[in-house]
Formats: C-alpha cells, structure tokens, sequence
C-alpha cells in the first residue's frame, strides 16, 4: 500500500478492528497469495481478543496486501461492502486534502472526524416476511404439525433449486430463496435439538446448512447461526463435548457482536445459555447462575427487535428458561441440590405470570415447561396434592410431544411428589 492508502487504513483503523472478523476474508487472501493457509489458525493461538486479531490482522495487510486487493476481499458475498465504500472515500478524501494543503487551505475539522462504527444489518425489505415465515416454521414443529412443516420445507427447497439453476432470474430472487431453504433447515435442526437427537450432529442437515451460507442476503449472519447450531449439535451427540461447543458458540456469540441485534443474535445468546446451563448444571458455580439470568435478559433486547408477536413469543420463552434457574431446575427438568429462597421464588413466579399472558399462543412444550415450573414451586410449598397435579399434566405433555431428553427427569419428579402425598 502507498502513503495515502496507508494513512487511510489508519484513519479507518479503529472502526475495521471493531467490525473485522478475519476468518470471513481468509479464503480470498489464500487465494490470492496474500496469507498463508494456516494464517487465521495462527491469529487466534497469538490471542483470544477478537479486535486483537483483528489489529494483528490488518498490520499485516498494511504490508503485504495491495489497497485494491483488500478492497475486492472486504466485497466477497458483500460482508463488508460498507467497509470497502468508506475506505475508497476515506482515500479520495486524502487526497483531497493534500490537493487542499498545497493550496495553503486549511482543512476543516469536520474532514478529520472519523465514522461512527457500524454494525453489519439484516434488515432488508423482505425481512419481516423472512422472519413470520421462520416463526411460524418454529411454531409447526413445536406444536408437532411435521408432515405440514416438512411439506413447506420440501417447497422452499425446490423454489431454491430452481431458481439457482435460472440464469436470468435475479441475484436478489436467488438471496431469497436461499434465505428461505436455510431458515428451513435450521427450523429442522431446532426442532430435532428439542427431540435430543444425538445423531443430528453427523447428519447430512447440517452440511446443507453449511453449504447454502454463501448464497444467503447475509452470509455473515448466516454463518453465526450455523455455528450455534452445530455446538449445539455437538454437545448432543456426547456431553463430553461440552468445553468444545462452548469454545465454538462463543465464536458465534464474538461473530454476533458485529451484526446488529434481531432473531439470529438473540438465538445464539440461548444456545450459550443452554450450554452454559448444562456447564453450571456440573459446577452449581452461583457466578455462573448469576450470568445465566444476565444472558437471558440481553436475549430480550435483541428479539425486541422483530415486531410484536415474534418478540413476545421469545420473551415467553426466555422468562420460562430464567424461572427454571430461580427454581434450581436444571435444562433438562432435573431438581438441582441449590437451595431457594423466597426472593428466587417471587422471581419464578412473576415469570410464569407473564408467561402464563398468552396461554392460547404458548407452543406444547412450553405448556409442559409452565407445569413442571408450577409444580416445582408447588414442592417448594409443601402443597404436594398441587405439585403433584402440575408435575402430572407435565408428563402428559412431555410424551405427547416425545420430548425424550426430559421424560425421565419428569417421571422422578411425579414419583417423588407421590411418595410425599
């Protein structure tokens, strides 16, 4: 790079480090000779700081990469465009500026500020159709309407490549049909982590998934979500995986601190919280509970985001989450050996009441999850005749829906609240 493009990436510099993920630009730069293919590997052994990295990052590229080369990178699947367009006027104006000295011009102040740093955005205008239709993907599966959810899927998979195939159809029609088979598939890999299939994480739905990222409007997102999923996944297929899919959804969690808040980002945040969970499930680490609770509640701050019904479905769900954590109930319905004072037992109980606001709309395993809370505070109460009701409309539930991971925990429950009786 020359002196102006220099002094541009330096005038940029505090905004690319906030907003640069290296990994995304790593294989064009392979490609194009600029970095070695261990390169990335070899950023994130020298520090565990992503805007570290990402300072390391662009040192390098000062040095070994041409301006116009790093500008076509930040252009790949169109990540980080924003970046490209604000350095190539931050450049222009530079040189504007020079033209300005050598003119005995003094250069006003408002030429010298810097951008505020940005976030990339999801937001397009067939973003709140793309968010009902993955809504409601949730909702069939969780309500156990499968042959209508796997109906829609098989649809929106054949639209995808169909029109993949057209060469006059339109890069945006392509980006949407794309986005319309990935939300698909990820409501496929949500519904079987809810069925605790431990198979998922070999399956071939994931490698989909994976594959159809880079035809999405939103490749960046796109590949935050994929990597939640798949640490998901992984700590399903066997519980001793589970400092490795923490390792990986906290990655995903880093990737979504660049995107701005919605769905996507508030449902990594509970796929680290459900891990984290089964890590403070193995500690009973109160630090831990305590952080628990904060993650919960940011969760909420992104699904506000969406519109009403989206954002209030979410928030139902998560104040069901936080109240198994007030009430010592660990992920998978088991009675933790934490104690509960009245405080956490308030707080339970203010979160079922408002979740308890929209019965009607509440999915069934969110009704099973409301009445082995309900029961569980009955416990807690000695009212053991309620306790034992709520427990018992649980199970009822909890095989209907064919929740496997959690029947167990339930049946003890029942047996328990029997022998009490």
């Amino acid at each position: 790079m020359d002196a102006d493009e220099t002094l541009a990436m330096q005038e940029l510099h505090t905004k690319i480090v906030q907003c640069l993920e290296p990994s995304q630009l790593h294989d064009y730069l392979f490609q194009e000779g600029i970095i070695p293919e261990n390169f990335i590997h070899r950023l994130r052994e020298s520090s565990r700081v992503p805007t570290e990295r990402s300072r390391l990052f662009i040192l390098h590229l000062k040095k070994h990469c041409p301006f116009n080369v790093f500008l076509l990178a930040l252009r790949q699947n169109n990540a980080y465009s924003f970046l490209a367009n604000e350095l190539e006027g931050k450049l222009e104006n530079i040189k504007s500026r020079k033209k300005r000295c050598d003119s005995s011009v003094e250069i006003a102040w408002y030429d010298k500020a810097y951008w505020p740093i940005r976030r990339i955005q999801v937001y397009n205008k067939y973003r709140e159709e793309m968010v009902n239709e993955r809504h409601e993907l949730k909702r069939l599966c969780l309500n156990l309407k499968l042959s209508e959810f796997y109906i829609k899927q098989e649809l929106l998979k054949q639209n995808w490549l169909n029109l993949s195939k057209l060469n006059d159809a339109s890069d945006e029609k392509k980006q949407k049909a794309a986005d319309l088979y990935f939300i698909s598939l990820d409501a496929e890999i949500e519904y079987r982590r809810v069925k605790y299939d431990r198979a998922l994480f070999d399956d071939t739905v994931l490698k989909y998934m994976k594959n159809i990222i880079h035809k999405t409007s939103n490749p960046k997102a796109s590949l935050m979500l994929y990597l939640g999923r798949r640490a998901s996944a992984m700590v399903m297929s066997s519980e001793r995986f589970l400092e490795d899919g923490l390792k990986s959804v906290r990655e995903a969690t880093e990737n979504g601190e660049r995107i701005e808040p919605c769905r996507e980002t508030g449902i990594v945040l509970l796929i680290y919280y459900n891990l984290l969970c089964q890590q403070y499930e193995l500690t009973l680490d109160q630090i831990l509970r305590e952080n628990l609770i904060k993650i919960a509640k940011e969760s909420l701050d992104h699904f506000a985001q969406e519109r009403d019904n989206v954002s209030f479905d979410f928030r139902r769900i998560v104040m069901l989450k936080t109240s198994f954590i007030y009430l010592g109930i660990g992920l998978f319905c088991n009675i933790l050996s934490v104690p509960v004072c009245q405080t956490r037992l308030d707080q339970a109980r203010s979160c079922l009441e408002h979740a308890l606001r929209d019965w009607d709309r509440m999915e069934l395993r969110w009704k099973m999850i409301y009445h082995f809370a309900n029961g569980r505070i009955h416990e807690i109460q000695k009212r053991w005749d309620l306790a034992l009701l709520s427990v018992k409309e649980s199970y009822i539930l909890c095989k209907k829906g064919g929740f496997n991971r959690e029947k167990q925990n339930v049946l003890i429950f029942v047996d328990f609240i029997k022998r009490k009786c």
